[in-house]
C-alpha cells in the first residue's frame, strides 16, 4: 500500500513540474474548429477588407480557453491587449501565409508566455475580473 501511495505521489509531482504545452493525440494531431483552421492568407484578406471580427472573436476565445486550461496562468497575454496581439499575428501571417490561423496563435503564445500574468494584475480590476 505504501509503494502504491508513493507511486501516485511521484506521478503527481512529476506531472506538476511539466511545463505548459499544446495538447494533442498520440500523433500530434487535434481537431480545429472555426477560424483556426483557416489560413493566414485568409486572415490577411479579411484584415485588408476590414472583415476580421470573426478572427478576433476566435482569438479572444482561444486565449480565454488557454488561460482556463493552463497551469500557472491567469492571462497569457500579460500586458498585451487585443490590438497588439492582432498586430503580432499580422506580422507572423505576412511572413507565413500558408500557416493556419491556429498555428499563428500558437506561435504568439510561445513568444509571449514568459510575460504572462500568473496571478491577476489587480490594478484597476475588482477581485481579479475585468477587461483584458
Amino acid at each position: 500500500m505504501k509503494k502504491k501511495i508513493l507511486g501516485v505521489l511521484l506521478t503527481l509531482s512529476i506531472s506538476a513540474t511539466v511545463q505548459n504545452s499544446f495538447a494533442s493525440d498520440a500523433e500530434g494531431n487535434y481537431a480545429i474548429w472555426g477560424e483556426g483552421g483557416l489560413s493566414c492568407f485568409q486572415f490577411n484578406k479579411a484584415r485588408i477588407a476590414e472583415k476580421d471580427d470573426h478572427f478576433k472573436a476566435y482569438l479572444r476565445g482561444y486565449l480565454t480557453s488557454y488561460n482556463t486550461l493552463s497551469a500557472d496562468t491567469y492571462s497569457i497575454t500579460g500586458d498585451m491587449k487585443l490590438p497588439e496581439a492582432i498586430e503580432w499575428i499580422d506580422n507572423y501571417c505576412d511572413e507565413k501565409s500558408i500557416d493556419s490561423f491556429d498555428r499563428a496563435i500558437q506561435m504568439l503564445i510561445t513568444d509571449i508566455e514568459a510575460d504572462r500574468y500568473k496571478t491577476p494584475n489587480t490594478q484597476g480590476i475588482t477581485k481579479g475580473w475585468g477587461k483584458q
